[in-house]
């Protein structure tokens, strides 16, 4: 938003400092969000372990399971990671194009 309203203001230290920011942010967020995936396979794990080991489960229990078993959790955790790197590449991106797009503006009009 800051690159779209402050078109006119954009300078090469400003970008280089927004973009900064952001990796930095993206990296903690994508970080995060990996250890609470793997905090979450954990969880279903000791799930398995425990129904493993019991004489009967519940049909929560089973469905879970399945989940699990499945590989749903690594396609989605593969579809996550692939969005919010795209997004950091897009968000990165922006001011950058609309700095080009001010300059060449600018160029044009001298």
């Amino acid at each position: 938003m800051a690159s779209h309203f402050t078109g006119r203001t954009l300078n090469i230290f400003i970008i280089t400092l927004m973009i900064s920011f952001y990796i930095f942010f993206s990296l903690f967020v994508i970080r995060m969000a990996g250890a609470l995936f793997d905090q979450l396979l954990m969880a279903f794990s000791d799930l398995a372990i425990y129904a493993e080991g019991a004489e009967t489960v519940s049909k929560q229990t089973e469905a879970m399971l399945q989940i699990y078993l499945s590989g749903f959790l690594s396609k989605t955790a593969i579809y996550f990671s692939l969005v919010f790197h795209g997004l950091t590449i897009g968000t990165c991106s922006y001011p950058i194009w609309m700095y080009l797009k001010m300059r060449k503006r600018h160029l044009n009009r001298t």
